[in-house]
């Protein structure tokens, strides 16, 4: 078999699985009734990738008990999603402010849409060099 045509099939079989997970994840989050909040971002923490600065909002916000949180949001991008003073919506298990995390559509399309539709990318390709070669070849 082609590496290239399995590079492929394998990128896109986990890249939309890890979008679906990520889905779920949120179905299941909207389930639980998670206490929601809004925030404001603070700040930003630079990380190092190696390859570049990636940039994490820090958001303040006050918790159902009334007492002021501030938390670095797990995810990050290259440039930052939010300014500094945007207001965000914040969510949380209940009794868990120590697991708040930024919960916007900015962050939804990055961290579900875009990994979906990386993953129906692959997919396409693979199908697309798979057709002229046709099935005997993967024998």
């Amino acid at each position: 078999m082609d590496i290239g045509l399995l590079h492929h099939l394998v990128g896109g079989v986990l890249t939309g699985a890890g979008g679906i997970h990520l889905l779920r994840g949120a179905a299941r989050a909207a389930r639980r009734g998670e206490v929601r909040s809004v925030g404001k971002v603070v700040d930003f923490q630079p990380r190092d990738s190696g390859q570049g600065l990636w940039y994490a909002p820090i958001v303040a916000f006050v918790d159902e008990s009334g007492a002021k949180r501030e938390f670095t949001d797990d995810f990050a991008t290259r440039a930052p999603l939010h300014h500094a003073g945007e207001a965000v919506r914040v969510t949380y298990p209940p009794g868990r402010p120590g697991d708040a995390r930024v919960d916007s559509a900015r962050h939804t399309v990055w961290t579900v849409a875009v990994p979906l539709a990386m993953a129906a990318l692959f997919l396409t390709v693979s199908l697309a060099l798979l057709v002229p070669i046709g099935w005997d070849a993967l024998q």
